[in-house]
């Protein structure tokens, strides 16, 4: 998490010193810029309906609400990453040993997409924490099926169709697994 935490630290200072695209939202991270700057000043409902998933601009829409610019969702979206991290140590962990939790987590921070996604005003990060919390809700459910440990999964299974909406497919295999 160390390395990992230097390396987001090294990123974002290179992004925001010289890329224009980490200053600058054009595209989809425009809109959602756009649309969690609405939402950050009242306007939490549109008028249409929502054309992508809506956790991300919400989530977005709140650190501008509390007065946070590109700057502070991009170090929001580093902690994702090292939470996504530190997720997959522990699924990796449980199921084959420390090492395996080492090899998983250390592959994922070797991928360059995560890594400069934090950087980017777009919904990627959150939905590659999302799916990964899920993924450790339903071992934690598999191995011990306590009700806490139930409602934790219903939070992960409901926040990752927030976060995309194809994983609403999901809900009824994981209701049938159950």
């Amino acid at each position: 998490l160390a390395v990992g935490a230097l390396t987001q630290a090294l990123i974002l200072s290179q992004q925001l010193a010289s890329d224009p695209l980490a200053v600058m939202p054009i595209n989809d991270a425009l809109v959602y810029w756009q649309w969690a700057g609405d939402i950050a000043s009242g306007k939490l409902v549109g008028s249409t309906p929502f054309l992508s998933a809506p956790l991300y601009p919400y989530l977005v829409g709140a650190v501008r609400a509390f007065g946070g610019g590109l700057a502070a969702v991009y170090v929001l979206q580093a902690a994702l990453h090292l939470a996504t991290v530190a997720l997959l140590f522990r699924i990796g962990e449980r199921r084959f040993g420390f090492g395996a939790g080492i090899v998983g987590a250390a592959l994922y921070l070797l991928l360059l997409e995560p890594a400069y996604s934090t950087g980017r005003i777009l919904n990627c990060t959150l939905q590659l924490f999302v799916v990964v919390w899920l993924w450790d809700r339903l071992i934690a459910v598999a191995e011990d099926p306590r009700r806490g440990r139930l409602a934790l999964l219903g939070a992960a299974l409901g926040v990752n169709v927030l976060a995309n909406p194809a994983m609403f497919a999901a809900v009824p295999i994981v209701t049938v697994w159950l």
